[in-house]
């Protein structure tokens, strides 16, 4: 009889150690499937504000290049049309092309 309330014991003491613990795994295993969202974001956005910069190089089509830098930022929620914003300025020599003095993505 001693052998099965021992082991009753040892099954209780299993069910107290797991319900400490697994909430503190879980905390750390959403924890780095947050940062690697992260990560992933932040390597996306860049990947977009590059592959937009390619554009203006070579084409200096404001829409062309809002659309390219949108493509370009997949699974980031980010609409196709009009989701960049992006201001000029002018340089003082005549027929000089713009020049982009700021750029934002909508939150």
């Amino acid at each position: 009889m001693r052998i099965s309330l021992h082991h009753r014991r040892d099954r209780g003491q299993s069910l107290v150690e797991f319900s400490l613990i697994f909430p503190i795994a879980m905390l750390l295993f959403m924890a780095l499937f947050d940062f690697g969202r992260a990560v992933y974001g932040l390597n996306a956005v860049g990947n977009a504000a590059r592959e937009g910069t390619r554009t203006a190089i070579v084409n200096q089509n404001w829409s062309d290049i809002r659309q390219r830098a949108s493509d370009q930022a997949t699974g980031l929620g980010i609409r196709r049309r009009g989701s960049v914003s992006a201001s000029t300025a002018r340089t003082g020599r005549s027929g000089a092309a713009p020049t982009c003095r700021q750029a934002a993505w909508p939150r």
